[in-house]
């Protein structure tokens, strides 16, 4: 017969589990990318994802590509489909969801030992928590790591030899779990320092091999993948960290933590983390602050790297401690006035099982190409359900392209697994190229550094890639496309190298239609006229600041402007110097005709170019000029003198100073093996 502590527990991981599969529908695509590596590494081609670029860094999460490789070769051996390691893989971070609500009631059960009421309502609000159910039923690494560094915490706390020791093999399977493992290791080691003063001897002792473990695997990833900075980092977080003026960013309206905080507003939350200090009196027990600076600490961090996923996953490390420290709560509330704190619990149950349906209503909305349900609500077999929105792609293409066949497609997982394909990745996730593509000529997203595709010629170094890699098909989302192209999907993309083949449900196939470009190292250019790389502009004689030029100049980000053109237009921009081969404006319009004069003129005051061309009255018109040799364009101005009178409009459109910066020049020369 099960003792009443662990009947309190199976009893809460039992209500996990039945909260949890609301959510067996959820599914990103990320989670595929981390089988194709372990796909890979089966295949004895080491941690790639692509043969044609070798050893890359395109996942965050060592150790768990090391699981998925065992559980992929299980699903081989057992004969089992391809579809089965996902729900191995499930199944994995539902253990690890369990296993954290075991951790989490252990600890609690020495922190306020005897007080079953307080413990059962922060073990309510855990087993109840959205985020932490809805990541359970996702193959990714987010429960698996939550539970190893849950399980760090909680060793640290016991305040035994035993929690020491296990301390080591946990904080060591954090810091190989995610590539920031560190960062939980590193704020949990100092947390516990801090509060308890009479452990540190103990705690340097027991921890500093775990020092020795993140030396040697980032010298190991240094080795072996030539930086220390995984692919996702490069691309999908290193902007925010760097000074981002005149960046073209798509992120979200609100913030990572206000988001999370319409989810779990933040007055319960803080009386669930500091319900206790107003009780807590010299002498009591200091994990506590331990436990808050934790929290704090993991919390932060969350905040600023942020996540587009649904469910916050990057909270879900959070959840425990918070949970922890309602209990110390709780329990501090108990001692004062027993009766006060049964109606807390009371409260604290209302708003959890309130919090927690509103969770799968928020689920349910999130992903209109998914269309998610609650499993409870609409039980099925269908794998296209699981698999939404990319499944009916797979269906319509599987046995039509061959194994191994060259794609590009920014949806980097599930299709370029299933149907084992050799992919290019223009978000950068796991494509090298991509990712430390040197130019500002991309929009940088929280999902990666998007390229938009159109018809028109290809001028972008990453368009001119696209074009000479001898990929077979190109994958696109449809309203990805149709943004991009004025709402319409163009039947060729990149200058006429994809003809449109396919449209799936939500994704579209093109095939290509002409060889790959034959190239060569000047022909990969970027906007030096970007906002990113401009040091000065001025607009019609004023002096625009930083923050002003993207706003004030859209047309130097493919954008449009548009202006009175009874008066001359002139932009001043102050460039870096850097060889300019090529200068495209996309489409310039006067309603009364009008004068454009290009000019350039190097960094000691030299003219290098000099061009007009006269725009005839309301014509929209394209100037493109390719130059025989490369000039010095430090100074770069536009001039439209208007040639008629009236009132009227002038449009501007995508004003492009191509050239090539000693930046790009050298990752060019780094990742392809083409002539000069």
């Amino acid at each position: 017969m099960l003792r009443p502590p662990a009947a309190r527990t199976l009893l809460a991981v039992a209500v996990f589990l039945a909260y949890a599969i609301n959510f067996l529908y959820f599914f990103v695509d990320d989670e595929a990318i981390t089988l194709v590596y372990a796909r890979n590494l089966l295949r004895g081609r080491g941690l790639s994802y692509s043969a044609f670029e070798g050893a890359t860094e395109g996942y965050s999460n060592f150790l768990h590509v090391c699981l998925n490789a065992v559980l992929l070769g299980l699903t081989h051996v057992a004969g089992w489909p391809t579809l089965t390691v996902f729900a191995l893989g499930i199944a994995v971070s539902l253990l690890s969801g369990a296993a954290i609500i075991a951790l989490t009631a252990r600890l609690i059960r020495r922190l306020i030992p005897g007080d079953r009421l307080s413990e059962v309502g922060a073990l309510a609000f855990l087993a109840l928590a959205g985020p932490l159910a809805v990541w359970s039923c996702s193959s990714l690494e987010t429960v698996p790591s939550a539970a190893a560094a849950t399980g760090f915490v909680v060793a640290l706390l016991l305040r035994s030899e035993a929690g020491l020791r296990w301390a080591l093999p946990l904080g060591a399977a954090v810091l190989l779990f995610r590539i920031d493992g560190f960062v939980f290791v590193g704020i949990a080691a100092v947390a516990v320092y801090v509060a308890e003063r009479d452990r540190r001897r103990d705690l340097v002792r027991a921890l500093w091999p775990l020092t020795v473990v993140f030396v040697v695997y980032n010298g190991w990833r240094w080795w072996y993948f030539g930086s220390l900075l995984s692919l996702p980092l490069q691309t999908k977080v290193l902007f925010k960290l760097l000074d981002a003026d005149g960046l073209v960013s798509r992120l979200p309206d609100q913030h990572y933590l206000e988001h999370f905080l319409d989810a779990y507003p933040p007055v319960p939350l803080l009386l669930l983390a500091l319900g206790w200090l107003p009780f807590w009196r010299p002498g009591d027990d200091r994990r506590p602050f331990a436990l808050l600076l934790i929290a704090l600490g993991f919390g932060a961090y969350a905040s600023v790297i942020g996540d587009w996923m649904f469910g916050f996953r990057f909270f879900v490390v959070v959840l425990p401690a918070v949970a922890m420290l309602a209990a110390v709560s709780l329990s501090a509330v108990r001692r004062w006035a027993p009766r006060v704190a049964v109606a807390c619990v009371v409260m604290l149950s209302a708003w959890t099982l309130w919090s927690a349906q509103r969770f799968i209503t928020r689920f349910e909305k999130a992903d209109r190409l998914a269309g998610w349900r609650s499993w409870w609500s609409d039980p099925s077999r269908d794998p296209a359900r699981y698999f939404a929105p990319y499944y009916p792609m797979y269906r319509d293409l599987r046995g039509q392209l061959e194994p191994g066949s060259v794609t590009i497609n920014n949806q980097a997982g599930f299709l370029p697994f299933m149907l084992d394909l050799e992919n290019i990745d223009d978000l950068g996730i796991a494509s090298r190229f991509f990712a430390a593509l040197p130019t500002a000529d991309v929009i940088f997203t929280e999902i990666g550094r998007y390229h938009p595709l159109t018809s028109r010629r290809a001028l972008s170094a990453g368009e001119v890639y696209l074009t000479h890699r001898d990929a077979r098909y190109l994958v696109i989302w449809t309203h990805m496309l149709a943004n991009a192209n004025s709402g319409h999907v163009p039947t060729t993309l990149l200058d006429g190298h994809f003809q449109l083949r396919q449209r799936s449900a939500h994704q579209l196939l093109y095939e290509r239609a002409r060889p790959p470009a034959v190239v060569a190292q000047r022909d990969f250019l970027e906007n030096l006229a970007h906002p990113g790389n401009v040091e000065f502009a001025a607009l019609k004689g004023r002096r625009l600041a930083d923050d002003q030029v993207l706003e004030s100049l859209p047309f130097l980000t493919g954008e449009t402007a548009r202006y009175a053109a009874t008066e001359p237009v002139r932009v001043e921009l102050h460039l870096p110097g850097d060889p300019v081969y090529r200068l495209w404006i996309d489409g310039i319009e006067s309603s009364h005709g009008a004068t454009l004069i290009v000019t350039m003129h190097d960094e000691r005051g030299v003219q290098s170019f000099r061009d007009r061309m006269e725009i005839a009255p309301g014509q929209s018109t394209r100037y493109d000029r390719l130059l025989e040799a490369p000039v010095n364009g430090a100074v770069f101005t536009l001039d439209v003198v208007p040639t008629g009178s009236g009132g009227g409009t002038l449009t501007l459109r995508d004003v492009r100073v191509l050239g090539q910066s000693p930046e790009l020049r050298d990752h060019l020369e780094k990742e392809l093996s083409i002539g000069h």
